[in-house]
């Protein structure tokens, strides 16, 4: 068996009847308060109910557009970032003042950084010939390319009576280089020239 509905219209209807049949048997004022409020009852129900009905259908197309947002993002692909990272570690070869650099050593950390948020995107380490990163990024991306801490030794000329040694030094100044709107597909090369790493006093 089919619930049975009533049409506003018909509910203030029979609100009419039900209180002029109570007001007619007495005249009362209780009767004519409630005759009063029942009106007004209905006609807020009445009012109300487009506003609720808007309200939920407002609330599922929120929802609809953030679950699309959330269950379709950009889909993600591969941008290759290279390079050399050099620094002064070798003074006696440098002619005429002319300063020559050298790779520095391998097994150095290399961060790659979102720019704009500072998350961390990727750490690979340095090799003979320099580093490689393959990311994984969506749209475009500004990446800075950071320069960890190393030891190293250096050859340089201390007391300047042209007699070079290779003393100890350590790198912490974490220089970067950075490459503007990365995209997925392609590849950057970066070469970095850093400073010379400073001289351990121990």
């Amino acid at each position: 068996m089919e619930p049975h509905t009533t049409s506003p219209k018909v509910g203030i209807t029979m609100c009419n009847s039900s209180c002029l049949m109570l007001l007619s048997r007495s005249r009362d004022v209780s009767f004519a308060y409630y005759y009063i409020n029942c009106i007004k009852f209905f006609k807020v129900l009445i009012m109300k109910k487009p506003l609720l009905i808007l309200s939920v259908a407002a609330a599922f197309v929120i929802a609809g557009c953030d679950n699309e947002n959330t269950t379709n993002p950009e889909p993600l692909g591969t941008v290759t970032i290279k390079g050399a990272i050099v620094s002064d570690l070798d003074e006696d070869d440098d002619p005429d003042d002319l300063q020559q650099l050298e790779k520095i050593p391998a097994d150095v950390s290399v961060y790659f950084v979102d720019a704009s948020t500072g998350a961390l995107l990727q750490t690979v380490k340095t090799t003979a010939d320099g580093y490689t990163a393959d990311i994984q990024i969506g749209g475009p991306r500004d990446i800075l390319i950071v320069v960890g801490d190393f030891n190293t030794q250096i050859n340089v000329d201390i007391d300047g009576d042209d007699k070079f040694e290779k003393v100890n030094a350590v790198y912490n100044r974490r220089q970067f280089g950075e490459v503007d709107g990365a995209v997925k597909g392609a590849t950057y090369i970066e070469n970095l020239e850093i400073d010379q790493p400073e001289i351990l006093d121990f």
